[in-house]
């Protein structure tokens, strides 16, 4: 199992609320809100408690449901219209293949071409497959790097220099080997299209569904709550469209007018979807002060095709859908059509919205708009076969041969998603073991440095802060990597104060608590901290406990002045763990500000004799 920095800080959130911190903070800053909607890992909690597992291996099962229900529920959508599970299968795979199929194959055709002479070298030589050699080979050629070129840059197109395609919407099936509330949120997005369009039965229950699911969305993800609203957006209005004329319809015909709740029968369902984010709003309302800025639709045309040109080639072939379809519309029934106005709602909110964060999420829209753009294609694909265009003989060879495309390209997305990790740089950094709920550094398998007895004391100090303090303490830790939240996981404790990201921007004096926390920290590690450097830490205006804890690398020169420093300390610090390599001191916040206080004090009356 692979682990990025977004299992990370998603791990920390669901060990904070484990631990009973619940509403959960901003695991790498003590004054930070939460920077996410937290509803999602308190499932994960739930789900890690009742299982006794790791938080890693709850957000792994949490995935594996998610990409079965999306799955499950596109091959219910697909066998509306077709009974051949071969294409089923391809309408299923769709939504991994749709955003980026020239890049995708080009990346699979490097692979093969990197890949090909150390398989046949490996068979010959009796070796079998290796894959340190496969990774090796992938690594030593240019293109095939994972970060430096994903599979979304390799689409030759010629755009402008300043046009930056975007690296993010090149394969929906990656968001599933990542952990963040997107792929639960995706899978119920998926369930709540198929209840709101093509679920006839049990009308209730398809309600009820889609009360739930619409609230479950909101929760996890409030960006794909929105997206379903454009589908539901379009169902009112197809629907809306289509009493109307049926209406006319019967007066023309002499029969009897169509009564106005045969269409509120079917709004109900898109009122049920609404009354799930009404009933979210308390919650959503309660976390969004956490997030900086609003959503800005591109007016400027400079602006606007800049933007376009960003994510406007991934989204062709969904595109190309949507404008094959507008010769068939009034053949379509009126889920096809809900489909095709909702989807192209997403796209074009792809292309004209932007998101002003550092991480801008307007690229989840275009994957989201692939799920509709699927079943759009398996209603085209069925009328195909009902019209026989453009002959009979021909349509069955056409529709065989999509079908066949479908599959293929699927599969390909499969493959190309997982050859994107063998050569991932990720092999060689930090591993982790499971111990229960707990996740530990694997020290033994350590495949870079520190060293291995290095590693080993970092793991020791880690465990001892999870043991031996309180679920709500905050540890302070230096050097202060961005996001560095290996603590926040494996000793399920909060750091004091990370470096300011978007979220701490808000906060004035944010800054000034890194700069002091850091400096506590370096003279602590070299046994010069006096009591000043402390006074001006715990003088900033922050939420202090009454006591912190500290994590800091050491070397021997603080072994041997041990009792010297603690002397100079005034008490306010006491070594709690020290081994050769990192030490855990406990700091106690009133002391340190009486202990600065006293000496600025002592000081003040030398000056006066």
């Amino acid at each position: 199992m692979t682990q990025s920095i977004h299992g990370l800080h998603h791990s920390a959130y669901i060990y904070q609320i484990a631990n009973g911190i619940i509403p959960p903070t901003n695991p790498s800053s003590m004054e930070a809100p939460a920077n996410f909607y937290w509803g999602w890992h308190a499932l994960a909690a739930a789900l890690m408690g009742a299982l006794e597992i790791s938080a890693f291996e709850a957000l792994l099962l949490m995935n594996t449901l998610s990409l079965a229900t999306l799955l499950g529920f596109l091959w219910l959508a697909a066998g509306r219209w077709t009974g051949s599970a071969w294409r089923r299968l391809g309408i299923c795979l769709l939504p991994f293949f749709i955003l980026n199929p020239i890049g995708m194959t080009q990346f699979a055709g490097r692979a093969g071409v990197a890949l090909g002479p150390t398989l046949v070298q490996s068979l010959r030589a009796g070796e079998g497959i290796q894959p340190s050699r496969l990774q090796a080979a992938m690594r030593d050629r240019d293109g095939l790097d994972m970060h430096s070129a994903n599979s979304a840059y390799l689409m030759p197109l010629g755009w402008d220099s300043e046009v930056q395609r975007s690296k993010r919407v090149g394969n929906l099936l990656i968001k599933f080997f990542g952990f963040s509330s997107f792929p639960s949120a995706v899978a119920l997005f998926a369930a709540a299209l198929v209840a709101l369009s093509l679920w006839r039965g049990a009308f209730w229950r398809r309600c009820a569904l889609l009360t739930v699911a619409s609230a479950g969305m909101a929760i996890f993800s409030p960006m794909v709550a929105l997206a379903f609203g454009a589908l539901v957006a379009a169902h009112c209005a197809v629907y809306t469209l289509e009493f109307g004329q049926r209406r006319s319809a019967a007066r023309r015909a002499g029969h009897a007018p169509l009564r106005r709740k045969d269409l509120v029968r079917d709004w109900l369902p898109a009122l049920a979807a609404g009354a799930g984010i009404l009933a979210a709003l308390p919650y959503l309302l309660d976390i969004s002060s956490a997030f900086g800025g609003r959503s800005e639709l591109l007016l400027g045309r400079a602006a606007l095709l800049r933007h376009a040109g960003t994510y406007g080639w991934a989204l062709l072939p969904s595109l190309s859908i949507h404008a094959a379809a507008i010769f068939w519309l009034p053949r379509l029934g009126p889920a096809p059509r809900t489909y095709w106005l909702g989807g192209l709602l997403l796209l074009v909110g792809t292309l004209c919205v932007r998101v002003p964060t550092v991480d801008p999420n307007e690229y989840k829209l275009g994957l989201l708009a692939s799920i509709p753009a699927a079943l759009l294609l398996a209603g085209l694909l069925a009328e195909l076969d009902i019209s026989g265009f453009p002959g009979p003989r021909s349509s069955r060879w056409l529709g065989a041969g999509i079908t066949v495309a479908l599959v293929a390209g699927g599969l390909l997305a499969v493959a190309t998603t997982s050859l994107l990790f063998l050569p991932s740089p990720w092999r060689d950094q930090s591993t982790y073991r499971y111990d229960g709920t707990a996740i530990d550094l694997d020290v033994v398998r350590a495949r870079r440095p520190p060293s291995h007895a290095e590693r080993a004391d970092l793991q020791r100090a880690y465990r001892w802060l999870r043991e031996n303090t309180p679920p709500t303490a905050y540890v302070a830790v230096r050097p202060l990597p961005k996001d560095d939240l290996e603590l926040s996981t494996v000793a399920q404790r909060r750091i004091v104060a990370a470096l300011p990201s978007v979220f701490t921007k808000k906060i004035r004096h944010h800054k000034r608590l890194v700069r002091e926390t850091r400096e506590v920290m370096d003279r602590l590690g070299e046994c010069r901290l006096r009591p000043r450097e402390l006074r001006r830490l715990f003088e900033v205006p922050a939420p202090w406990p009454e006591e912190i804890y500290a994590l800091v690398r050491i070397d021997q020169t603080q072994l041997r002045n041990g009792p010297r420093c603690e002397r100079s300390w005034s008490g306010a610090v006491k070594a709690e763990l020290l081994s050769a390599h990192y030490a855990v001191f406990r700091i106690d916040v009133e002391e340190g500000r009486r202990g600065a206080s006293e000496t600025r004090t002592g000081s003040q009356s030398r000056e006066d004799r």
